[in-house]
């Protein structure tokens, strides 16, 4: 059995990790933590960047996201409230979903804030449930 305790700090460690992939990229140590940087990550539209590794960047952003969101919802810090398990593919339709929403700012935000905001506003929370 897994410690629960050593989940968030791998999660947070797979988020180092791809951070760092994506520094490593010429000219994207400035935006790397905008929401737009990874729209066009997600979306497979990174020019600097090969289509594949770009599916494996944001698919590993999506699940080390996730895994932490998973640690806070079982403390009892519920962020969002999906009707079942989320695939990396469903937070990656609703991120781009929430981004065409926001194209004028997604420079600015961060990428952080812009996935929990999307998941927060596709899957609320009912109150008392």
């Amino acid at each position: 059995m897994t410690d629960r305790r050593l989940l968030l700090p791998a999660a947070l460690m797979a988020f180092a990790t791809v951070a760092g992939l994506a520094m490593a990229q010429p000219g994207a140590q400035e935006r790397v933590y905008s929401a737009a940087y990874w729209r066009d990550v997600c979306a497979g539209t990174q020019i600097e960047v090969s289509r594949a590794e770009q599916d494996r960047m944001c698919r590993l952003y999506l699940s080390s996201f996730h895994d932490a969101t998973d640690e806070l919802g079982e403390a009892g810090h519920r962020l969002f409230c999906p009707p079942e398990a989320l695939s990396a593919e469903t937070m990656r339709r609703d991120f781009l979903a929430y981004m065409a929403d926001i194209p004028d700012t997604a420079e600015f935000f961060p990428v952080g804030r812009a996935l929990l905001q999307a998941l927060m506003r596709t899957y609320p929370c009912r109150a008392g449930g």
